[in-house]
């Protein structure tokens, strides 16, 4: 499996859009050190229980609403979230009067690489880890190293899981709306354990 997507994710999806809009939203600072506007870690319950009845040994490590609004741009073209677990999910909160574009998984154009390649694999590339990195960090911000490979679109309580491992970035890259009422609105989790496609 490398996508899974449930419509119509949850009853409650008008409900919870309109308490994270009402809580507000604030900067954190990412595990990678980056600092990340619009979030809300505002605690649904609810919606962690329904991705666990997906998940079998299921750990939640990390879930949160993100508001990306006009002229906001992310800090690369394209990234993958490995650092934070196996999993990602994605729920999108945007009524569909709303809706614009969605989620876009990219293509190394040389490498030919859709994910983070294994460790043996870089080894035979002849490089240190760290050298990799460094390397992979140039060519997320490079725009013309990339094509396309996947597209999910965008819908109200739409929820999307994938691979942390796989490439990916929202799109279009820049944010939409200019307030929380009409900004691009979404909850990002991220877990571990197995899929069990119920």
């Amino acid at each position: 499996m490398t996508l899974l997507v449930k419509d119509d994710f949850t009853e409650e999806a008008k409900d919870i859009r309109d308490s994270v809009i009402k809580d507000g939203f604030k900067e954190e600072v990412g595990p990678d050190g980056a600092t990340y506007t619009g979030i809300s870690k505002i605690e649904v319950p609810n919606l962690v229980n329904k991705v666990g009845d997906m998940v079998d040994d299921f750990e939640m490590k990390m879930s949160f609403f993100r508001l990306n609004l006009k002229g906001e741009m992310p800090h690369s073209f394209v990234h993958s979230d490995e650092i934070c677990a196996d999993w990602a999910g994605l729920l999108y909160l945007n009524p569909e009067e709303q809706v614009k574009g969605g989620t876009a998984f990219w293509k190394h154009k040389i490498m030919r690489w859709d994910k983070l390649p294994s460790d043996e694999t870089v080894n035979d590339l002849g490089l240190t880890q760290e050298e990799f990195g460094t390397k992979l960090n140039e060519d997320w911000k490079n725009q013309d190293m990339w094509e396309m490979s996947g597209f999910m679109g965008m819908k109200f309580n739409r929820f999307l899981i994938y691979p942390t491992k796989m490439f990916h970035s929202r799109y279009p890259h820049e944010g939409f709306g200019d307030n929380a009422d009409n900004g691009r609105l979404v909850w990002v989790c991220f877990f571990n354990g197995k899929i069990n496609n119920n």
